[in-house]
């Protein structure tokens, strides 16, 4: 148990190490000025050092506010957009987008899809406003309605400025390629897409590493500088910091538009202290072999205890019928014990002694066995009135000739399960013989707490308390028992309901029953 708790104790400590280091590590994240103006820094000495790839003149691809719709990230007016596409559900919401909107561009629409019109005109894709209320541009949902054997690739290409930016990929899916100068931004997924339309100061891609420019003489326009996503990550793996796109609940140094910053490993390992790390991670493995050790001894211990309980099975199996047998045998010379002289009288009830000792060793056995069963109680308690308890506790005394018994002065009725009784009181009798010292004395007695039956010697008790010396196996320096004895005592006392003590100086058991109707 020593071993344990200074098992348990370490392993605390080594916790709350680790948590401390863990904690100094945690505290490596928070930025400084420094940091940020490191990270500003670093970005401008990467824009200088490599090429652009391309640079992306978004104020010129969407001049206009009409335009601007186009890269919007409003809401759409009007949910099941994918019905406008079709032919179904012709007018059914007709007067909502007649009356929502100044002009008659979705009326137009409405009536060319359901073939009330067999034509839309010329200028209907290249006049604002571009998008439909259902939240897709009039190119895409042409597109989709006719069908691309209808469509010719030269007639999206030349409407794709009026096309949105989510449905980019649609087409480049579609038709293979899109217009050289929307090719990059039709990689973009729709995060991607919706940080480019929010002004995201800088966007990473699978493939791109997109910034945008703060220049003062393009304060009017918006451009974005692409470079290989490879190029930057090169890049960085010469200073102390990483990046990634920002995820949900994702731990960041610095959020820098779309990019979460965060420092390499290899600096925080620097910054926090190989020593300490080193420190941390032997305290984890500590933890770890700790686990390990304190598992294998409690397995070690339940073999242990298996071993044991498996030993007392076969030796009460193996002795009770040679056992059984001898009694026999000696009851019948019993019968005859007048034919024998006296020193053979005496060595056989001294053989007969033992004999019934050694059959009450086995009783106990199979009482721990029974006891021991995996969420078995040691027998189901069956309570019956007993008339009188002086007598009860006199049959016993009667097989103890050294006890000495203190009766009631009233007698007492009690509501008990005699057998099982028997067998707690039997115990601590024999417990008393065999470790105590003379006088040897039961008796019982009426108080507050209800019946208290009492077995009291002279002798000097090594343990401290009842629950040391009522542990399975638990035996004293000079005991020749199995240490079991008490411990089926406090078990059987607990399943009838009543309370088991213990004093020192003189050694008492005391088994309480608690009221007993009178």
């Amino acid at each position: 148990m020593r071993l344990y708790l200074t098992l348990i104790g370490l392993l605390i400590l080594s916790a709350f190490g680790v948590g401390y280091f863990g904690f100094s590590f945690k505290n490596n994240y928070t930025p400084t000025n420094e940091d940020k103006l490191e990270i500003r820094n670093v970005k401008q000495r990467f824009s200088k050092l490599y090429p652009t790839l391309a640079s992306l003149n978004l104020t010129t691809l969407y001049p206009s506010k009409a335009h601007q719709e186009l890269i919007s990230t409003r809401q759409p007016l009007i949910k099941n957009g994918d019905v406008f596409f079709t032919k179904n559900n012709c007018f059914d919401v007709i007067n909502a987008l007649s009356s929502n909107f100044n002009d008659h561009k979705v009326v137009f629409w409405e009536k060319f899809r359901c073939g009330d019109s067999k034509r839309l005109p010329g200028s209907f894709f290249s006049l604002p406003p571009y998008v439909h209320p259902s939240g897709h541009s009039y190119v895409y949902l042409f597109y989709r309605l006719m069908g691309p054997k209808k469509i010719d690739q030269s007639w999206v290409f030349n409407h794709f400025k009026f096309i949105k930016l989510q449905e980019y990929r649609y087409f480049k899916n579609a038709l293979g390629s899109v217009p050289d100068k929307y090719s990059i931004l039709s990689t973009l997924n729709e995060d991607e897409g919706n940080l480019i339309m929010k002004s995201s100061p800088s966007v990473l891609t699978n493939d791109f590493y997109l910034v945008l420019d703060w220049d003062i003489f393009n304060f009017f326009e918006k451009v974005y500088y692409v470079y290989p996503r490879k190029d930057f990550e090169d890049y960085l793996e010469k200073t102390k910091f990483t990046v990634s796109f920002i995820k949900s609940n994702q731990r960041c140094l610095l959020r820098d538009g779309g990019l979460c910053w965060n420092f390499s490993l290899a600096h925080l390992i620097k910054r926090s202290g190989t020593t300490n790390l080193l420190l941390a991670f032997l305290l984890v493995i500590f933890i770890i072999i700790g686990g390990v050790i304190i598992y294998t001894l409690i397995s070690s211990e339940r073999n242990e205890d298996e071993k044991r309980k498996f030993a007392l099975r076969v030796l009460s199996h193996e002795l009770r019928t040679p056992l059984t047998g001898l009694l026999l045998k000696l009851e019948s010379l019993l019968g005859k014990l007048d034919q024998f002289d006296d020193y053979s009288q005496e060595k056989l009830m001294k053989i007969t002694s033992d004999a019934h000792r050694l059959r009450r060793l086995i009783e106990m056995s199979n009482h721990y066995l029974t006891a021991s069963h995996k969420n078995k109680n040691i027998t189901k308690i069956k309570s019956q009135r007993l008339s009188s308890l002086n007598d009860f506790l006199q049959n016993i005394c009667d097989d103890y000739p050294v006890v000495e018994f203190k009766s009631l002065e009233k007698d007492q009725e009690i509501i008990v399960d005699e057998y099982w009784l028997q067998v707690c009181v039997k115990n601590l009798i024999e417990n008393a013989i065999l470790h105590g010292e003379k006088p040897i004395k039961l008796s019982a007695n009426l108080s507050k707490r209800g019946v208290e039956v009492e077995v009291e010697d002279s002798g000097v008790c090594e343990f401290e308390n009842l629950d040391e010396m009522t542990q399975e196996f638990k035996k004293g320096t000079k005991s020749q028992g199995t240490g079991l004895g008490l411990n089926i005592v406090k078990k059987i006392v607990k399943e009838m309901g009543s309370k088991f003590e213990f004093k020192k100086n003189p050694t008492r058991f005391t088994i309480i029953m608690g009221q007993q109707k009178e």
